[in-house]
C-alpha cells in the first residue's frame, strides 16, 4: 500500500474520527461553554475573524443632539482573531500497510487521535485564565486599570488576599470578596441587574487549596477562628474546579451567567480531517498519520473573570 492508497483508506475513517471527537469533547465542551463564547467560523472561513461588533454597546441619544456621537476606545481597535492550524499524529509503519490487520490497526490509530485535540482546545481556552494576555482595552487581561470599551468607567479584576490561616471563616470571606468584586464590576454596564446573576461562579484553585475551599463549598456549617460554628451562606453559590496548572496561592474566578459576558472567545474554523502529514519526517518506513484542525482562542471580556493571590502569613508566637 503506497501513500495514495493509505490516504484513501484514511478517508473512510473520517466518520469514526468525528464521532469519537464529538463524544470525547462532550464533557469538556459543556465546561468550555460556561466561560467561553463560541463564534463558529466553519462556514465563513474568515482569516482573521474580525469581531469588533462584540464590543459595540448601542446607546440611545436625543435627536436634537444628533451628530454629536463621540468615538470610544474600542473604535480605535481592530479586534481580530488569527486562525491557528493544529495537528496531532501517530507514527505508522508502512510495512504493515496492506496486511490483514491493516483496517483494525488503522481504526485503533484513528480512535486515539481525537482525545488529544479535545484537550488542546480546552487548554487553549484556559490559557487566557492561566496567563495574562493583552485584552481589548490594551491592558493585561488581569489588571487594576481596565476601562470599559464603551467608556462606561474603569474597573479592577484582580485581588490579593493576605491571611493568617485558611480556616473556614477566612475562605468564606475570600469567596464573599470575589462576589463583591463581580457586583462592583457589573454595575459599570448595568444600572439594574438580577441578584442571582452573580450567584453562580466557577472558582479554580490549585491542588494545594483543594481542602479548605472544598470544605466551604460543601458544608452547611463552618467553624470560625474562635471555634464557634456559623451558617455557610456561600454553599451552593459557586462550583469548585481544580486547575493543576495554577501555582500555589493562585485562584481564578469566572462569572457564569449564560446571558452575560464571557472571558474567553473560542473560534472553531474547520472540522478535523485525517491525512498523512509528510512534513513530519520519521525514520525508516514510518509515516505520520495525522488529525488536523483549525481553531483559535482569545481573551474577550475581562470583567467576567478575576485573578487572585492568597498569601498565608501565620502570626508570630
Amino acid at each position: 500500500m503506497d501513500l495514495t492508497q493509505l490516504r484513501r483508506t484514511l478517508q473512510s475513517f473520517t466518520t469514526l474520527m468525528l464521532d469519537v471527537y464529538d463524544r470525547e469533547g462532550g464533557t469538556e465542551d459543556s465546561e468550555l461553554a460556561r466561560f467561553a463564547y463560541t463564534h463558529d467560523n466553519r462556514q465563513a472561513r474568515a482569516n482573521p475573524v474580525r469581531l469588533d461588533h462584540l464590543f459595540s454597546f448601542p446607546e440611545v441619544y436625543d435627536w436634537s443632539g444628533a451628530g454629536q456621537v463621540e468615538f470610544t476606545e474600542i473604535d480605535r481597535w481592530e479586534w481580530s482573531v488569527p486562525m491557528q492550524g493544529w495537528s496531532v499524529f501517530v507514527r505508522y509503519n508502512l510495512i504493515d500497510a496492506g496486511r490483514p490487520s491493516t483496517l483494525v490497526d488503522l481504526q485503533k490509530v484513528v480512535s486515539s487521535l481525537p482525545p488529544a485535540f479535545t484537550r488542546k482546545r480546552f487548554q487553549l481556552a484556559m490559557s487566557v485564565l492561566r496567563g495574562n494576555p493583552i485584552s481589548v482595552d490594551g491592558q493585561p487581561f488581569f489588571s487594576d486599570a481596565h476601562s470599559h470599551p464603551a467608556g462606561m468607567g474603569s474597573y479592577d479584576n484582580t485581588q490579593d488576599f493576605e491571611v493568617a490561616a485558611l480556616d473556614d471563616e477566612t475562605v468564606r470571606d475570600i469567596v464573599e470578596a470575589i462576589y463583591d468584586r463581580f457586583r462592583r464590576n457589573m454595575r459599570i454596564q448595568s444600572e439594574v441587574y438580577r441578584a442571582d446573576q452573580v450567584e453562580n461562579l466557577l472558582i479554580f484553585v490549585p491542588e494545594s487549596l483543594i481542602v479548605p475551599f472544598r470544605r466551604v463549598a460543601g458544608r452547611d456549617l463552618l467553624v470560625t477562628k474562635s471555634g464557634a460554628t456559623l451558617s455557610n451562606d456561600v454553599k451552593g453559590r459557586f462550583e469548585l474546579l481544580v486547575d493543576s496548572k495554577l501555582a500555589d496561592g493562585q485562584i481564578r474566578a469566572v462569572w457564569t451567567d449564560p446571558a452575560g459576558p464571557k472571558p474567553v472567545l473560542h473560534v472553531p474554523d474547520r472540522d478535523p480531517w485525517l491525512d498523512v502529514d509528510e512534513s513530519i519526517k520519521l525514520p525508516g518506513q514510518h509515516v505520520a498519520i495525522a488529525m488536523m484542525a483549525i481553531f483559535a482562542a482569545k481573551p474577550l471580556f475581562p470583567q467576567a473573570a478575576q485573578a487572585g493571590t492568597i498569601t498565608v502569613n501565620p502570626p508570630e508566637v
